[in-house]
């Protein structure tokens, strides 16, 4: 009895400490994607949350003020030059994130998505907060996938819709 427990107490510690060892204290999630078109004329598809619903891949909520992507939400906070900044995550909790245009000739960029979060300490939110972050980057992925299909569909006619 008293190997029995030694045993699962060592089985128990080594779980632990893989939980600690495979993953990092910061989540570095990216996805990135090239598009035949021009870095300004990206930005004007991602400035505004009306904007993204142009080409959102999911039926549009009902909100203004953000979309909702498998379950998690994605909220335009801020955009710049060939940078905008969205609040993406789940309903008890948020992630800045940033998408940044790079141009690469005149008439092609490559957009990247990325975010850095915190896995924490604790080992059960450290395996959540990987959860999620993984989640995340396959709905970037497949949001940065639906911008390409639309973007390059479109080309030369999507910068006079209205």
């Amino acid at each position: 009895m008293k190997k029995l427990f030694w045993l699962l107490l060592f089985i128990l510690a080594l779980v632990i400490a893989g939980i600690y060892f495979l993953i990092p204290t910061t989540l570095t999630i990216s996805s990135a994607v090239s598009i035949e078109a021009a870095a300004p004329r990206i930005t004007e598809l991602l400035s505004t949350n009306k904007a993204l619903g142009k080409w959102w891949p999911e039926k549009k909520s009902d909100s203004a003020v953000s979309l909702t992507y498998k379950g998690q939400t994605f909220e335009v906070s801020g955009s710049s030059y060939n940078l905008v900044e969205i609040a993406a995550g789940f309903s008890d909790s948020a992630i800045s994130t940033k998408l940044q245009m790079i141009q690469l000739r005149s008439d092609s960029s490559i957009v990247e998505w990325s975010c850095k979060t915190n896995a924490g300490f604790n080992p059960i939110k450290r395996v959540q907060q990987y959860r999620a972050a993984v989640a995340l980057k396959e709905n970037m992925t497949a949001l940065l996938l639906a911008l390409k299909t639309y973007a390059d569909k479109k080309r030369e006619y999507i910068w006079n819709e209205d």
